[in-house]
């Protein structure tokens, strides 16, 4: 049988995907990272739990929770842009979360105990992100 001289080259065009998927993959894993910190995060207003936010070369989510249920509770700043489509991050803007998660005394001296939300999420978004690059990787093997 005779080549007939026909090449079937796709790389380039399996190539110039590999950013847009890259990018996808992102994005995807800051939307579930805010997602699952969201969901898991106490919800005694809701206040805190609606205002984890995300951040990609796509755009941010900051401020797009409730209003603040009272006048010392507030978003801290929101962090910085993010410059390039493979970077993005997932952030908690009240001002109250850290205290939340990691425990933390009361005014009287009390100890309130920690109310893991956020490394729960963070783990989870990990392991996704690097399963969706273990795809990539499995390809170019």
């Amino acid at each position: 049988m005779a080549l007939t001289g026909v090449v079937y080259n796709r790389f380039p065009e399996i190539a110039a995907q590999f950013p847009v998927q890259l990018h996808k993959v992102v994005v995807q894993t800051v939307e579930i990272t805010n997602e699952l910190a969201s969901d898991n995060a106490p919800k005694d207003t809701t206040f805190m739990a609606s205002n984890i936010y995300h951040v990609t070369s796509d755009g941010s989510t900051y401020g797009q929770g409730i209003a603040p249920p009272t006048d010392d509770v507030y978003l801290l700043p929101e962090g910085p842009a993010v410059s390039d489509p493979y970077t993005g991050y997932t952030a908690c803007a009240a001002n109250y979360s850290a205290p939340v998660n990691y425990g933390h005394h009361t005014r009287s001296g009390s100890w309130v105990p920690a109310q893991p939300f956020w490394e729960p999420a963070l783990d989870e978004g990990r392991s996704r992100f690097d399963a969706a690059l273990a795809v990539f990787w499995s390809f170019l093997k």
